[in-house]
């Protein structure tokens, strides 16, 4: 594992940027697979775009053309979709914000803010990111908020939207992966039978969606239910990282937190 990364970085010496956190290697069923964070040459150095490195370990050279060439291997079949299918992350951060008595957006958590965080983890997902501030029909809550985006992306031919919270700082890549992989119109993080961020439409859904924004149920308990959503069900162990930060105890906990598990987030 450790030559496939060299090799990797020898060959992107000149644009590799920086690791999200350490390599992880996935296996794949032809190799192993690394993602890392690079900057593109052409962008801002705050610009992220995510590449994987697949190192083939099957297949023969065989000659077409008087070129040697290799068989295409099956690869990752998730990566695949992913790639080919045009996906795209959209942050919620139009809330009122009344129980925190402030915008949360801006909040800082250790290094960064709650928005930084969601930034974040966006990038080491690999998706194109978009900060949602203001809803096309403002004090309906999140379903307000998804009506635009998903409004906004089928006009751009965006097949799939993961919908984050701005006040989720320890959702990890490695939960919302589990979102990613469902191929489903609607696919819900569930706690103990109650959906919640994060989730995944596709634009399809939008009439439904706008039906019941107009019949004034807000609620995403009745979104999912209405859309047959496949629900992906929150481990014990994976619970935690699912709080959202609501109120001013939330946020003093969330930072005793940080600061008990020696992280610099």
């Amino acid at each position: 594992m450790d030559a496939c990364l060299e090799q990797f970085l020898d060959a992107n010496a000149n644009h590799v940027y920086s690791f999200v956190k350490d390599p992880v290697g996935h296996p794949a069923e032809n190799g192993i697979s690394f993602s890392v964070i690079v900057a593109a040459k052409s962008t801002r150095i705050r610009t992220f775009q995510a590449v994987v490195f697949l190192r083939s370990t099957k297949g023969k050279p065989t000659e077409k053309g008087g070129q040697t060439s290799r068989r295409p291997a099956k690869g990752n079949s998730f990566l695949k979709k992913k790639s080919v299918m045009k996906m795209e992350c959209v942050i919620l951060a139009g809330g009122g914000s009344t129980r925190m008595g402030r915008a949360k957006a801006g909040m800082r958590l250790g290094r960064s803010t709650l928005l930084g965080h969601a930034r974040t983890l966006a990038a080491e997902l690999g998706l194109p990111c978009r900060v949602q501030s203001r809803d096309d029909t403002p004090g309906q809550g999140p379903l307000g908020g998804v009506v635009t985006a998903l409004c906004r992306a089928r006009a751009k031919g965006t097949e799939r939207i993961l919908f984050l919270g701005c006040d989720m700082p320890f959702l990890t890549a490695e939960f919302t992966r589990r979102i990613l992989a469902v191929e489903a119109e609607a696919v819900f993080a569930s706690v103990k039978g109650t959906v919640g961020f994060p989730f995944m439409l596709s634009p399809g859904v939008l009439p439904k969606v706008e039906a019941q924004l107009a019949a004034g149920r807000r609620s995403l308990q009745r979104l999912a239910t209405r859309l047959r959503a496949r629900r992906i069900r929150v481990l014990a162990a994976e619970a935690a990282q699912l709080q959202n930060l609501n109120t001013p105890a939330d946020l003093i906990a969330a930072r005793k937190t940080v600061t008990c598990l020696g992280r610099h987030v």
